[in-house]
Order: C-alpha cells, then sequence, then structure tokens
C-alpha cells in the first residue's frame, strides 16, 4: 500500500514540474501579424521594426496563452542626447 502511494506522488510531483517549465516562444514572419510597420529583421526573441509616427501594434498568432508569465523589453530609437 505505501509502495503504491508513493508512486503516485511520485508521478504527481513529475506532472506538476513539466506543467511549471519555462516555454519561449520564437518569432518568424509567419506567427506575427503586424500593423502600421514594416518588420526590418527577426532575430532570436528579438523584433526589429521601422521607424514612422502613429500607433503600431504586433500580434503573436497560433500562441495559447492558458497560464503563465509574458515577459517583454520594449525599447525605443537609439538617438543619443535626444529625450
Amino acid at each position: 500500500m505505501k509502495e503504491k502511494i508513493f508512486k503516485t506522488i511520485c508521478i504527481a510531483i513529475v506532472f506538476i514540474l513539466i506543467s511549471c517549465s519555462e516555454k519561449t516562444i520564437g518569432f518568424n514572419r509567419s506567427n506575427l501579424e503586424i500593423v502600421n510597420r514594416d518588420l526590418i529583421s527577426v532575430e532570436t526573441n528579438t523584433l526589429k521594426l521601422d521607424h514612422r509616427k502613429g500607433d503600431r501594434l504586433v500580434i503573436l498568432k497560433n500562441v495559447n496563452f492558458d497560464i503563465g508569465t509574458i515577459e517583454i523589453e520594449l525599447k525605443g530609437e537609439n538617438i543619443p542626447y535626444n529625450t
């Protein structure tokens, strides 16, 4: 009986650890919808868009966001001495 309980607990722990693993979503042109911008380049987890006035929107297609954390870092144009 104790062995059966131990096996059940071990299996439950494995499933919990697998479901908590971190997943990184890679960018490619096929899973992005970009509004009011042109895509200049796609590198490892980095998008570079062109510069023009107006609002912009990037949508990740075919990605399931059920549970977890979304981390994003946004950078503006790199112009020294310009605020």
